[in-house]
């Protein structure tokens, strides 16, 4: 076997690479990727003011109005001390998370001797933009991939308890932890079906039982069952927006399909030594075919499908007995860093737009609307820009919009109409369907033109970013 002129820098200056690294993304533009981290920062700055479970007030309709639970708790537990410095404290918080996300992956390579940890490391961010994209929003994937993977080096390495927390804190922070049921049962059962040692049974148990004791000890229980049931359900029968959708084909390589292409060929390397396959190994190669053919069907699981494609990669690639010259080794690192560049402008290129587009027609609602009143916002995706901005309203449609479908397709239909500029007079269906006197419409939009000149709907206020309508 060919000694590996591995590229080895310390651990120790490899993981506070990772920080500073991802410290210095956020710190190169401007606002927020993505629009969602307004509505996480929102909260955890709630939570500040209110307490550990504050009532949900922010929305007028959907299945999750009345007994709404928080399943990114434990995301904005750990969000609430940097809320108060706003925008800028969330970036902050998801560069860290983020950051300690990858450096436990790195460790984990590292722990299982995987030749040339640093690259693999690497390989998610530099081979899935899409992956990146997710990991550097302000939203509880930043801390659910970190959780993932102690999760599974629990499950195989650690003590029954060890893992029996991870999955409650996991569970405690994002509906995804239930994977740590088959993580669980799969590094208990597979080692016994190799004849192999493994995991006690108390490891197959405490995964499964840390996941419901996380959705029963949450602030809001027994609420947690409820919702994670109903709300799985309606996101995997109507999902809406574009991450549940699948990738379109010409894109899929940027979203993971190099990534599934290289640890094929590192699988297909590793095939003849299949009998040198640990158990682990077997684990990973099992949960990356499930990660790459959920991201397939949405992507959205690109947020564990990467990160398991690069594991089951690494154990593959250690399990081969291969080793790279030093020259490929440089050039593979080169590829690596060009590809993380790359990515990362693309992930740039999908910031949000504006970051203050509605401050200044929030401040004039503050001023003009009284506090607890019900608005309509007319496109769903400005939702959390508004509850950051004027969090003291009632918006009628926030989250997904097919949340809205809880009341009927009428409610859905009316949304839609009133979204496209359809109605002649959409006031009477706002007060009629919706029970709002007062709508905010983001700008610009291709139905500003039809609502602005809408006879039912006086303007009261309108700059650059939105108007503000009052009900005639």
């Amino acid at each position: 076997m060919l000694r590996s002129a591995a590229l080895k820098p310390h651990p120790a200056l490899f993981v506070a690479a990772l920080f500073v690294a991802a410290l210095a993304f956020h710190s190169s533009f401007p606002g927020l990727l993505g629009v969602d981290g307004f509505f996480h920062i929102a909260q955890a700055r709630r939570m500040t003011e209110l307490g550990i479970a504050p009532e949900q007030t922010w929305m007028a309709h959907g299945v999750v109005v009345g007994a709404w639970v928080d399943h990114h708790w434990g995301f904005h537990a750990l969000l609430m001390p940097f809320a108060r410095w706003g925008l800028l404290g969330g970036k902050v918080a998801t560069a860290l998370l983020g950051a300690a996300s990858m450096s436990a992956l790195y460790l984990w390579l590292r722990s299982r001797k995987v030749p040339q940890a640093e690259l693999w490391a690497l390989v998610p961010l530099a081979l899935s933009w899409s992956f990146l994209f997710r990991l550097m929003t302000v939203r509880a994937m930043c801390l659910s991939t970190g959780l993932l993977i102690l999760v599974l080096h629990l499950a195989v390495r650690g003590p029954w308890w060890g893992l029996f927390l991870a999955a409650t804190g996991w569970a405690l922070s994002y509906h995804l932890s239930v994977l740590a049921v088959p993580i669980a049962l799969g590094a208990w059962a597979i080692p016994r079906l190799m004849k192999r040692e493994g995991p006690s049974f108390a490891h197959a148990l405490a995964g499964p039982a840390g996941f419901v004791t996380g959705l029963l000890i949450h602030p809001q229980s027994p609420e947690t069952v409820r919702f994670f049931l109903k709300h799985a359900a309606i996101g995997a029968g109507d999902p809406s927006g574009t991450e549940w959708q699948p990738p379109i084909p010409s894109e899929f390589w940027m979203h993971g399909g190099v990534l599934l292409l290289l640890v094929g060929v590192v699988a297909a390397i590793a095939w003849r030594r299949r009998a040198q396959w640990t158990p682990e190994t077997v684990l990973l190669v099992l949960g990356a075919l499930a990660g790459a053919a959920l991201t397939f069907k949405s992507m959205r699981f690109v947020e564990f499908g990467a990160p398991l494609l690069a594991m089951a990669g690494g154990l593959l690639w250690r399990d081969s007995g291969r080793a790279l010259r030093r020259p490929i080794l440089i050039v593979a690192a080169t590829l690596l860093g060009l590809g993380l560049l790359a990515n990362a402008r693309t992930a740039r290129e999908h910031r949000h737009p504006d970051s203050q587009r509605t401050l200044a027609a929030a401040a004039w609602m503050t001023e003009h609307i009284p506090a607890g009143s019900r608005v309509h916002n007319v496109q769903w995706g400005w939702w959390p820009e508004w509850v950051f901005a004027a969090p003291q309203f009632a918006y009628t449609v926030g989250f997904d919009p097919s949340l809205l479908a809880s009341e009927g397709p009428d409610k859905v239909d009316h949304f839609q109409k009133i979204r496209a500029g359809y109605y002649q007079q959409a006031g009477p269906a706002i007060r009629g369907e919706f029970g709002a006197e007062w709508a905010v419409l983001g700008l610009p939009d291709p139905a500003a033109g039809a609502l602005l000149a809408d006879p039912s709907l006086e303007v009261v206020f309108q700059d650059a970013g939105a108007a503000v309508f009052k009900l005639r």
